[in-house]
């Protein structure tokens, strides 16, 4: 009943969509979604991947923080992070993050390793089954890999 239901405002947002002179996405991977929601598109969509706003980095961080925040700024400060910012699902494949963690921290000196910090950050909703399970997993894994702090 609901594909019924949505049938005509899938056909007009394909047809209104398809107008467009060119149509950008952010990632290969909702090129693909793009092209298997839009089965009459001719072409793909164009990949624009955000950018980074690196005027932000010309200030000094803000000294007015407090509680976690500012413990969270001192264990950051001054050392090389990798930084991971996505939703916690699955598809995401965040494990890699820790797995190259691992390995990175196998490739340096204590030393070294010791300046670095990943962080992996996100939407993250206890009322979402995937989100608390993944979550678990990667603290697992974490921790089974020896990258916890």
């Amino acid at each position: 009943l609901k594909k019924l239901y949505r049938l005509p405002f899938d056909f007009i947002e394909e047809k209104t969509t398809l107008m467009a002179h060119r149509i950008l996405v952010n990632s290969k991977f909702t090129a693909g979604v793009f092209n298997e929601t839009f089965r009459s598109a001719t072409s793909s969509p164009d990949v624009l991947y955000p950018s980074i706003n690196l005027a932000s980095y010309d200030v000094p961080p803000p000294t007015n923080l407090s509680g976690s925040a500012a413990e969270f700024a001192e264990m950051l400060r001054g050392k090389k992070c990798f930084v991971s910012i996505n939703r916690f699902e699955r598809k995401k494949n965040l494990p890699l993050c820790l797995k190259a963690y691992a390995e990175l921290r196998d490739s340096l000196s204590p030393s070294e390793f010791s300046d670095t910090r990943l962080v992996i950050a996100g939407g993250w909703d206890p009322r979402v089954t995937e989100n608390v399970e993944h979550k678990q997993e990667l603290e697992t894994l974490a921790r089974d890999l020896g990258v916890t702090s």
